[in-house]
């Protein structure tokens, strides 16, 4: 737990937070961390395909209790999938947690690959990074077309990796 303290220490002045001993007190105001990347792969089947491109916004919320919003939007091929979720942060796994006093890292296992989400804050800044690795025994990625349909990806780079905090 005092790993989450002082990260919401590393964002106070942003947060308006102070801390009284082991407990952190904050006023009313959230802080809003938004984060982006483009994805562009090369889809080896079902119906293969080049250079395909893909973005991915994702707005953060962490709040004085401890816990962090996501709405996630991803546009890809002129569609949009926007999904939000909440949860305590650190609860659980799949979401976000504490792993410094100014880094948050969000682990996603996907059938074949492991992506991983690294916010670090520094003053009033942020930066952002995001890996995809494949898992032992794979040469390729495995992502869900839609809820029930699965496409394989032999080359996927994500790009333009993007911070801001506000």
């Amino acid at each position: 737990m005092k790993r989450h303290f002082l990260f919401f220490a590393a964002v106070a002045g942003l947060a308006s937070a102070h801390f009284t001993g082991a407990r952190a007190e904050t006023t009313n105001k959230d802080v809003n961390i938004d984060i982006s990347y483009d994805m562009v792969m090369d889809r080896s089947h079902p119906n293969p395909a080049t250079n395909l491109r893909s973005h991915f916004h994702i707005h953060l919320v962490l709040s004085g209790k401890h816990s962090v919003s996501q709405t996630v939007d991803l546009t890809s091929a002129g569609n949009l999938d926007h999904r939000a979720s909440s949860k305590t942060l650190g609860a659980g796994a799949g979401g976000w947690h504490v792993a410094s006093e100014n880094k948050l890292v969000h682990v996603i296992s996907m059938p074949q690959s492991v992506r991983t989400m690294i916010v670090t804050v520094s003053g009033a800044s942020c930066d952002f990074t995001v890996t995809d690795v494949l898992k032992p025994g794979f040469s390729e990625y495995k992502f869900t077309a839609s809820y029930t349909n699965w496409e394989f990806y032999n080359r996927y780079e994500n790009l333009n990796p993007q911070c801001n905090i506000r």
